[in-house]
């Protein structure tokens, strides 16, 4: 079910609407995955590879059609350890061609970026090389992770808000600074998304007035400070985990994947708007 925050009412339905929440709906399609509760979701561009994290964790998993979660598979599973850096890692992002991964981690409250040497191969990730970051001192427990696609703007969540950094040198975490831009978002969200234009902001919240996603529209791209303070729309993930965590959008914006902590089995679920 879809609640608009300002008391409308609509179910989903067939006309695709991307990047809107106004038909989302679950399409009853998700992955048992089994390695436990879910913090933070990332697919390959064509589809057809997934990761998750979870715990200490990072998972990788083959799809044999792009984007259908029927047909992940745990066979052949790769894992990569970040424990060694951070204990409870939060989110992860890719390098757009797939040569670096990015974690937030809650025990150091920082952003970790690995390298892989193969491009999208979890197996030839590497904590040689290490970059860090921090980020503590714009809210603790870092969450949350998004970084534009050329690479010169990172977003994070932390204790219920969304904090904006610039790089210095695309992709490399070293050289980010805070531009000082906070958005205050409803319910403490635990993960963000952006549209591919930078004109709007996707949360995901497990908690408050609806556990699932709000939408959210700004007047500049890519800018937090002209973000709308009251989401247009709100989408009910409840039915499905009750703690979600980790999201992921389709690039044409018409399939939302989401994972969580709470319910058992574990599983990522697949939504189309």
């Amino acid at each position: 079910m879809l609640k608009a925050m300002h008391g409308i009412i609509a179910s989903g339905g067939d006309v695709a609407t991307p990047w809107d929440l106004v038909n989302a709906a679950y399409n009853s399609v998700s992955f048992a995955h089994t390695v436990g509760g879910v913090y933070g979701v990332f697919f390959r561009p064509d589809g057809l590879r997934m990761y998750i994290i979870t715990f200490a964790t990072v998972y990788q998993f083959t799809l044999s059609v792009a984007w259908d979660l029927s047909t992940a598979t745990t066979t052949g599973m790769l894992s990569f350890s970040v424990a060694g850096q951070d204990s409870f890692p939060h989110d992860l992002f890719f390098k757009s061609d797939g040569t670096a991964m990015y974690v937030t981690g809650g025990q150091n409250n920082r952003v970790y970026q690995y390298v892989l040497g193969t491009a999208w191969d979890l197996s030839t990730a590497t904590a040689v090389g290490l970059i860090t970051s921090p980020v503590y001192s714009q809210g603790s427990f870092p969450s949350g992770l998004f970084i534009k696609s050329d690479g010169t703007k990172l977003y994070k969540t932390s204790g219920g808000s969304v904090y904006q950094y610039s790089f210095g040198v695309a992709w490399d975490i070293s050289t980010i600074t805070y531009d000082s831009v906070t958005f205050n978002a409803a319910d403490s969200p635990e993960a963000v998304f952006f549209k591919p234009d930078g004109l709007r902001i996707f949360t995901l919240a497990p908690s408050g007035a609806v556990t699932g996603v709000r939408q959210y529209d700004l007047g500049t791209a890519w800018d937090l400070s002209t973000a709308s303070l009251t989401p247009t729309l709100a989408f009910d993930m409840s039915g499905q985990e009750g703690d979600p965590r980790g999201m992921f959008f389709k690039p044409d914006g018409l399939r939302i994947y989401m994972g969580g902590t709470f319910t058992i089995p574990r599983n990522i679920y697949q939504y189309d708007l």
